[in-house]
């Protein structure tokens, strides 16, 4: 994801912020359902904690402690920001120290303890326009845009449905629930249900715009959001007091508020970005499920979700990252938003910091939804392997969902920029990939990046007639199949011999990546790459064939003997940064161009250079007025800066003597 941020404007001036410490709140007595508001329970801490306060854990005793929530669940964490539930703070709990891809060996003492039911879940409904739900404090959102009609414009809308009325419907219910509250840490807590057929939730996160009734760009909304959200350290699904799986509805559900009025002065963004399918505010921003960026200890930042929930996480995301979890059950996420900026990651960010710890273990379907218009990050990941690094045996969907005619733009594996590119690449073993390419994708920006991994037994994106304007795009190929690049017998231990179809402009590279090839995909006539080896560029340095799409690699570096099975892909790319040209400031405004790049461009500004960062505006426009907010103003300028696609793998060749 760094390579698509460009350069930063910085417009500042001297700032003086004074920092006050919050409590800490002592949870000291278990909750047992029946209790609910003693002094010293986790239900107290919970109604008694204030913005910036910590609720750690003292209670008696050596064994695992169960929190039971009362009828009603226990309350909400409701406006009340940077505050943090620390688990880990209970004597006899320690986080894990564990690798990814083996068992998590977190000591967790404090659970808690949804068994009894979704009746002692807390209501995450939101308010009806008149009837308050059971949620303790209510959710309020009364104030936002409606009429309360029961009409589709008359509610404001969201949850898992996406034909719902309201946001979270009478019905969706959590243990712990995290409304308007933003930059909420929660470590070393194991969660727990009644099991898989319950349709609770073990922990949400909610949000709407909040009582601001300014039209503005909707990721300037601040009232209302949970940004800055990250659970680290926790197990779902899992009681830690006999290891047994103990699951519900979703381990992690964050849903998020979409006015169903389009109409331009009510729509609380400016109207150029009116889509009539595709309005909310995505409460994802900054947020991280697993290991945060730069976190001191990643593999104490590690989540687990149990195979016995419905899925892992059900969502609507922007701009979040999923990193360091372990995925027993399924993980689906949706984004309707039109955000391109800084969009969402699964897995590595490839900065050099903790790579080999932000992967996630799926051993269960990565599902993403209604994707339009997104970037995408899936570097990084396993799929389908044990816990011992053996196979499964069992064939799965590994990634499903991508629609590439709805102008997403997906890297899967290495941007090979030479930071952390062997730790980027994903292995997938016996799995399938589902890649939505419409007869729409020749006239979008589309494109999938499907670099330097490891692929056994796979099912490739395939190559349809409604696929054929795709591959257009990129590459000069007019006939099914014709993507794929070709290897010749004549191809030795020392020269690899062959030809790939010429670029289209504006993509002015062909990079080929040669890889072993897979033996079971050349079986299943389904050709793929096991092992990656090294990457050339079309009449590049070790290319002897000058002429455009055909090639012949000098691979004598590579040492590989006489029989080798080697197959390539040719990604074709080009490459332009966006920045910021000439700025202008002028009182409380700040006047700008943008130069490269590819629209559309996000303007985020932070008030420390080191961010974290908020959007200002999504444009297609090269220049454009922002205003400046406090004493200090940080801006900077994303969007695309590298596209590429990427072909089928070519048939395998042995090489010759």
């Amino acid at each position: 994801m760094k390579n698509r941020l460009s350069v930063l404007l910085g417009a500042s001036l001297v700032f003086c912020a004074s920092a006050s410490w919050g409590a800490n709140v002592v949870v000291t007595t278990e909750d047992t359902g029946n209790n609910a508001g003693a002094a010293g329970t986790f239900y107290w801490a919970l109604t008694n904690c204030n913005p910036g306060d910590t609720i750690t854990f003292n209670i008696p005793g050596t064994g695992t402690h169960y929190l039971k929530p009362p009828t009603g669940g226990f309350p909400l964490l409701y406006r009340k920001h940077n505050v943090t539930i620390n688990g880990y703070s209970q004597p006899g709990s320690s986080p894990n120290t564990a690798a990814i891809t083996t068992s998590n060996n977190a000591v967790i003492k404090i659970v808690l303890d949804g068994r009894a039911g979704v009746d002692n879940y807390t209501d995450m409904a939101y308010v009806y326009y008149g009837t308050l739900h059971t949620s303790v404090p209510a959710i309020d959102n009364s104030q936002l845009y409606g009429d309360g009609s029961n009409s589709p414009t008359g509610h404001e809308r969201g949850g898992y449905d996406p034909d719902s009325l309201i946001p979270y419907a009478p019905g969706e219910v959590a243990i712990l629930g995290i409304y308007r509250s933003t930059n909420v840490t929660i470590r070393g807590l194991a969660l727990i249900g009644p099991g898989i057929a319950d349709d609770g939730y073990l922990m949400a996160v909610a949000q709407d715009f909040g009582y601001d009734t300014a039209i503005k760009e909707r990721y300037a909304y601040d009232n209302g959001t949970c940004r800055g959200f990250h659970v680290a350290g926790c197990w779902f699904g899992i009681d830690p007091g006999t290891g047994l799986d103990s699951g519900g509805g979703l381990g992690i559900a964050m849903f998020r508020h979409r006015d169903r009025n389009q109409t331009p002065v009510d729509q609380r963004r400016p109207s150029v970005l009116t889509d009539p399918n595709d309005e909310g505010v995505p409460n994802g921003e900054n947020s991280s499920i697993g290991v945060a960026p730069g976190a001191a200890s990643p593999r104490a930042e590690f989540n687990v979700f149990s195979a016995d929930l419905q899925a892992s996480i059900g969502a609507e995301l922007c701009r979040t990252r999923i990193s360091g979890n372990q995925f027993f059950s399924a993980t689906d996420i949706g984004r309707y938003s039109d955000e391109r900026a800084m969009a969402m990651l699964f897995g590595t960010d490839g900065d050099g910091i903790n790579d080999a710890d932000e992967g996630n273990l799926f051993n269960a379907t990565l599902s993403v939804y209604n994707t339009r218009n997104k970037n995408m990050v899936i570097a990084g990941n396993t799929f389908n392997l044990e816990l011992d690094g053996t196979r499964k045996n069992v064939y799965m969907v590994a990634i499903d969902g991508l629609g590439l005619d709805q102008g997403s733009q997906v890297r899967i594996g290495s941007d090979f920029n030479g930071v952390s590119d062997a730790l980027e690449k994903n292995r997938i073993y016996d799995g399938t990939f589902s890649v939505g390419v419409g007869g729409s994708a020749a006239a979008n920006a589309s494109w999938l990046s499907l670099r330097g991994n490891e692929l056994v037994n796979c099912v490739a994106p395939a190559i349809s007639p409604s696929q054929l304007a795709f591959w257009g795009k990129f590459m000069d190929v007019d006939t099914l199949g014709s993507a794929r690049p070709v290897l010749e017998a004549s191809s030795t231990v020392r020269s690899l011999v062959g030809t790939c179809p010429t670029n289209r402009a504006p993509y002015s590279h062909i990079i080929l990546d040669v890889y072993v090839a897979d033996p079971e995909g050349d079986i299943a006539a389904d050709p793929q790459g096991k092992t990656y080896l090294k990457t050339f560029e079309d009449n590049g340095p070790g290319d002897a064939n000058p002429a455009p799409g055909a090639f012949a690699l000098n691979i004598t570096s590579l040492g590989l003997p006489a029989g080798t099975k080697l197959t390539v892909t040719a990604t074709y790319a080009y490459e332009s940064r966006p920045s910021f040209g000439p700025v202008s400031i002028a009182g409380t405004n700040v006047s700008y161009e943008i130069h490269g790049g590819v629209p559309t461009y996000g303007v985020l500004r932070s008030s420390a250079i080191t961010g974290p960062w908020s959007s200002l505006a999504l444009t297609t426009a090269t220049n454009g007025v922002v205003p400046t907010v406090g004493a200090t103003s940080f801006y900077r300028v994303s969007g695309l800066s590298f596209a590429q696609g990427t072909s089928p793998f070519a048939d395998s060749v042995a090489l010759a003597p």
